[in-house]
Protein backbone atom coordinates (compact mmCIF):
# COMPACT_ATOMS: atom_id res chain seq x y z
CA UNK A 1 0.00 0.00 0.00
CA UNK A 2 1.13 3.65 -0.73
CA UNK A 3 1.61 6.17 1.69
CA UNK A 4 0.10 9.48 1.27
CA UNK A 5 2.92 12.37 0.01
CA UNK A 6 2.99 15.49 2.52
CA UNK A 7 3.46 18.36 0.68
CA UNK A 8 5.65 21.78 2.09
CA UNK A 9 3.43 24.95 1.81
CA UNK A 10 6.23 26.97 1.98
CA UNK A 11 8.04 25.37 -0.80
CA UNK A 12 4.50 25.24 -3.15
CA UNK A 13 3.93 28.92 -2.20
CA UNK A 14 7.79 29.54 -3.37
CA UNK A 15 7.20 27.86 -6.82
CA UNK A 16 3.51 30.13 -7.16
CA UNK A 17 5.57 33.15 -7.24
CA UNK A 18 8.26 31.70 -9.41
CA UNK A 19 5.90 30.81 -11.18
CA UNK A 20 4.08 34.07 -11.70
CA UNK A 21 7.39 36.14 -11.58
CA UNK A 22 8.02 34.17 -15.24
CA UNK A 23 5.27 35.16 -16.54
CA UNK A 24 5.47 38.45 -15.77
CA UNK A 25 2.38 39.18 -13.38
CA UNK A 26 1.46 41.14 -10.77
CA UNK A 27 0.24 40.41 -8.02
CA UNK A 28 -3.04 42.31 -8.77
CA UNK A 29 -3.34 40.60 -12.26
CA UNK A 30 -3.78 37.81 -10.51
CA UNK A 31 -6.39 38.42 -8.23
CA UNK A 32 -8.30 40.10 -11.34
CA UNK A 33 -7.70 36.79 -13.14
CA UNK A 34 -9.20 34.70 -9.64
CA UNK A 35 -12.13 37.28 -9.36
CA UNK A 36 -10.71 37.67 -5.99
CA UNK A 37 -11.59 40.82 -3.62
CA UNK A 38 -8.19 41.74 -2.31
CA UNK A 39 -4.28 40.66 -3.57
CA UNK A 40 -4.12 39.06 0.20
CA UNK A 41 -5.01 35.57 -0.97
CA UNK A 42 -2.35 35.56 -3.23
CA UNK A 43 -0.45 36.53 -0.90
CA UNK A 44 -1.09 34.02 1.55
CA UNK A 45 -0.87 31.46 -1.33
CA UNK A 46 2.70 32.93 -2.10
CA UNK A 47 4.20 32.89 1.43
CA UNK A 48 2.27 29.11 2.26
CA UNK A 49 0.17 30.60 5.26
CA UNK A 50 -2.81 28.81 3.08
CA UNK A 51 -3.25 26.83 -0.26
CA UNK A 52 -5.87 27.77 -2.93
CA UNK A 53 -8.77 25.78 -3.29
CA UNK A 54 -8.47 23.14 -5.95
CA UNK A 55 -10.43 25.20 -8.83
CA UNK A 56 -8.39 28.27 -8.14
CA UNK A 57 -5.42 26.15 -8.05
CA UNK A 58 -6.12 24.94 -11.71
CA UNK A 59 -6.97 28.41 -12.61
CA UNK A 60 -3.41 29.17 -11.41
CA UNK A 61 -1.93 26.15 -12.96
CA UNK A 62 -3.70 27.10 -15.71
CA UNK A 63 -2.58 30.83 -16.19
CA UNK A 64 1.11 29.80 -15.57
CA UNK A 65 0.91 27.15 -18.30
CA UNK A 66 2.35 24.92 -15.32
CA UNK A 67 1.48 21.52 -14.55
CA UNK A 68 1.23 19.83 -10.49
CA UNK A 69 5.10 19.05 -10.90
CA UNK A 70 6.07 22.96 -11.00
CA UNK A 71 4.09 23.72 -8.08
CA UNK A 72 4.88 20.84 -5.69
CA UNK A 73 8.83 20.15 -6.73
CA UNK A 74 11.10 20.74 -4.13
CA UNK A 75 13.41 22.68 -6.20
CA UNK A 76 14.35 25.88 -5.44
CA UNK A 77 15.35 26.11 -9.20
CA UNK A 78 12.43 26.07 -12.03
CA UNK A 79 14.51 24.99 -15.13
CA UNK A 80 13.35 26.61 -18.78
CA UNK A 81 13.49 22.64 -19.92
CA UNK A 82 11.35 21.78 -17.29
CA UNK A 83 8.43 23.29 -19.20
CA UNK A 84 9.01 21.18 -22.19
CA UNK A 85 8.21 17.52 -22.11
CA UNK A 86 8.67 15.11 -25.27
CA UNK A 87 5.69 13.43 -26.07
CA UNK A 88 5.70 10.13 -28.19
CA UNK A 89 3.05 8.24 -28.88
CA UNK A 90 3.71 4.52 -30.50
CA UNK A 91 1.43 4.12 -33.38
CA UNK A 92 2.15 0.41 -33.67
CA UNK A 93 4.08 -2.05 -32.00
CA UNK A 94 6.30 -3.97 -34.40
CA UNK A 95 9.22 -3.61 -36.43
CA UNK A 96 8.77 -0.88 -38.81
CA UNK A 97 6.56 0.73 -37.37
CA UNK A 98 6.07 4.62 -36.56
CA UNK A 99 6.44 6.92 -33.98
CA UNK A 100 4.71 10.39 -33.48
CA UNK A 101 7.08 13.04 -31.73
CA UNK A 102 6.62 16.71 -30.30
CA UNK A 103 7.08 19.28 -27.94
CA UNK A 104 4.56 19.28 -25.21
CA UNK A 105 4.55 22.43 -23.22
CA UNK A 106 1.39 21.61 -20.57
CA UNK A 107 -1.26 23.19 -22.78
CA UNK A 108 -0.55 22.15 -26.59
CA UNK A 109 2.22 19.96 -29.04
CA UNK A 110 4.45 22.74 -30.50
CA UNK A 111 6.59 20.51 -33.22
CA UNK A 112 5.77 17.25 -34.70
CA UNK A 113 8.04 14.64 -36.71
CA UNK A 114 7.16 11.20 -37.65
CA UNK A 115 9.95 9.29 -37.09
CA UNK A 116 10.10 5.03 -38.28
CA UNK A 117 11.48 2.67 -35.68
Amino acid sequence: MYCRPEYDMRQIGRNLRRLRERKNLTVEQVREYLCLGTVQAVYKYETGKSYPQADTMFALMELYDADLHDVIGESDELSPVHFIRVLSIPLFCRPNSFLWTGLYTGKSIKLFTLCKI
